[in-house]
């Protein structure tokens, strides 16, 4: 039978079995209290990783006459040249 919202109605609270003993109680399931802490220490883990490390070198884009002149001066230490 189901009440006016359309759910059946819950039993009382205090109903006993037929041999006098009450029903055990349903728990909800508990997540323990550290693993909230553990999840919380992950995630700023992984946005201390992601902001304040580089994610790659920092490059420069230097035209080639200014490294020449550069390095004729003796003010370049290391060149890495790529492409043509």
């Amino acid at each position: 039978m189901q009440n006016g919202n359309g759910r059946s109605p819950s039993p009382p609270k205090d109903v006993k079995r037929p041999d006098g003993t009450k029903p055990p109680l349903q728990s909800r399931f508990r997540m323990p209290g550290w693993v909230l802490w553990v999840l919380l220490a992950g995630i700023a883990a992984w946005y201390v990783y992601f902001f304040f490390w580089p994610q790659q070198a920092t490059r420069v884009s230097v035209p080639y006459s200014s490294v020449l002149s550069a390095s004729g001066q003796g003010l370049v230490k290391t060149v890495t040249i790529e492409g043509q």
